[in-house]
């Protein structure tokens, strides 16, 4: 469940694919919503080096995935506390952008052990699918 984002093949180019294959098809889908994988993606795109280190800022990522400032800001809190980004360097004021690091996790909020298809069966039990209603012959 929680694999560690790794260098994975000789070239940058087989590595950055192996990457990307990881970050959509294990964890995409488990975020709650597509603007946390549109910034996500985003994120993806523009990390460097083998470790996926990014730096920017919640307005730069706001305008690129065209999510509110205030909604990235609280996207990336969300990731960060279920462990998917990792703040590696904290801001030093003014001017100063944070450096944070993809780590390859799946997103799952601490405490929640529902997954995708529990959460599915969960919805239909409460919300029942409607019955055929059979009315009797006159």
């Amino acid at each position: 469940m929680h694999k560690k984002l790794e260098p994975a093949g000789k070239r940058r180019n087989e590595m950055r694919w192996q990457q990307g294959q990881m970050i959509f098809e294990e964890i995409a889908p488990t975020l709650p919503s597509p603007s946390y994988v549109a910034v996500l993606a985003y994120c993806w795109f523009r990390a460097r080096n083998r470790d996926c280190i990014f730096s920017e800022s919640s307005e730069q990522i706001s305008q690129a995935t065209k999510v509110s400032v205030r909604h990235v800001k609280r996207i990336l809190g969300d990731l960060e506390s279920a462990g998917v980004i990792v703040l590696t360097e904290a801001s030093r004021g003014r001017g100063s952008v944070c450096r944070r690091r993809i780590t390859g996790n799946t997103y799952s909020i601490k405490g929640d052990t529902t997954s995708p298809q529990s959460h599915e069966e969960r919805v239909t039990s409460c919300h029942p699918s409607p019955q055929k209603r059979v009315t009797p012959c006159p």
